[in-house]
């Protein structure tokens, strides 16, 4: 799913929440250090909407990383609420990590506006090694 703003990621979750019987697993990138930094609340807020959330590295795009916010701080948020957050620190990471919290059932999404789509290859398409 490319949303990249809250009000997007709220309406995905809530609409994959009505669809599933399982859990939601949404593995999250952040897009722009800015809109991040200034939308952090609001980002953390509607992740914790899902069962588990991880996040990727923030895609910088055109921007510098300036070292004022990153992906493990939504996580630490996330998990101040009491909900399920981790960091993982490449797609196979991620792949790996949804590989092991997956049950039958639940609704594993991917979402940001920068190259977080190679989590799902890599869950759908997984190299020999990966599937044993």
């Amino acid at each position: 799913d490319y949303a990249h703003h809250p009000t997007e990621i709220a309406a995905t979750l809530d609409t994959a929440a009505s669809m599933t019987k399982g859990r939601i697993l949404c593995v999250f990138q952040p897009h722009t250090y800015t809109r991040t930094r200034e939308l952090f609340k609001d980002f953390a807020e509607v992740l914790g909407r899902a069962d588990e959330v991880i996040l990727l590295d923030i895609y910088a795009a055109r921007e510098p990383d300036l070292g004022l916010v990153h992906a493990r701080d939504l996580v630490d948020s996330i998990l101040k609420t009491g909900r399920h957050a981790a960091y993982a620190s490449s797609f196979k990471e991620a792949a790996d990590m949804v590989r092991k919290l997956a049950n039958p059932w639940d609704l594993v999404i991917t979402m940001g506006a920068g190259d977080v789509g190679h989590v799902a290859d890599l869950l759908l398409h997984p190299s020999p090694a990966q599937s044993k």
